[in-house]
């Protein structure tokens, strides 16, 4: 767990270095999208969350309608989940927008959906609320996806870091060896093979390698690429737990 944790902890701190505001670990993060004076991001357990501007998670609700900022909470509202108040003469910003509530007042809304807080959240990276009553969810921030050049099969997939990794036509998580052993087939029960197909060329930093098989597997700078039998869903990266010395292959936005 304590493993699991700095590793997440590092990628997030990768992040904010790719957007050029590296702050302290507690503080928000300047996001890379237009948001609201204050409003910036935060890791938390279940990846990076978009925060009030006192670091505070933002949650939305199921039944509230989006692109009305209509609310139709019944369940936490407003005695566990407060809404997220905007000043009388907030104006658009990006994908956010103030909507008008009783007494004259405004609720920020992201995307259309009404924001809100957990009153559970005692500091900065908190994130409580998510999944009460299965009805709140965490407001995920999602990262502008930088550009890269991959074969055919190969794209970008947001994992539950918070980062981009490459991952194959499932979308499940692409990843290189970090030691010299090679891979027998104890290990490619748990780490297949990315296969190429037999027509397959290079491409940019992505190469092709024949084995004495006849089977051909793509190599990433160099380096064998494998999928983990331990991913079950889209974004997992457990290959990483499973076996120390198995990177996800990351791609970060250049600065």
């Amino acid at each position: 767990m304590y493993e699991d944790t700095v590793r997440r902890l590092g990628m997030a701190c990768t992040l904010m270095l790719a957007a050029g505001a590296a702050r302290v670990e507690a503080e928000a993060v300047k996001p890379q999208l237009p948001a609201p004076p204050g409003f910036g991001v935060q890791l938390t357990r279940e990846g990076l969350a978009w925060t009030s501007p006192d670091g505070m998670s933002l949650y939305t609700h199921f039944s509230d309608v989006p692109f009305t900022g209509e609310v139709r909470c019944e369940h936490g509202c407003p005695d566990a989940f407060a809404p997220v108040m905007a000043p009388p003469d907030a104006k658009p910003v990006g994908d956010w927008k103030a909507y008008d509530r009783e007494g004259g007042k405004k609720q920020w809304a992201y995307k259309g959906w009404p924001l809100w807080r957990f009153v559970d959240d005692a500091k900065p990276g908190d994130s409580f609320g998510h999944g009460d009553y299965a009805e709140w969810h965490l407001l995920f921030y999602e990262v502008p996806p930088p550009k890269v050049q991959a074969p055919p099969g190969v794209a970008l997939q947001l994992s539950r870091s918070g980062a981009y990794v490459l991952s194959d036509a499932r979308g499940h998580t692409l990843y290189v060896g970090a030691g010299k052993q090679k891979c027998d087939a104890s290990c490619l029960r748990d780490f297949p093979i990315l296969a190429a197909p037999v027509l397959a060329h290079n491409l940019g930093v992505w190469s092709v390698k024949t084995g004495g098989n006849g089977i051909s597997q793509w190599l990433y700078k160099g380096v064998a690429v494998h999928t983990s039998s331990f991913d079950q869903a889209a974004g997992d990266r457990h290959g990483e737990e499973k076996g120390r010395d198995w990177k996800a292959i990351e791609v970060h936005s250049s600065p």
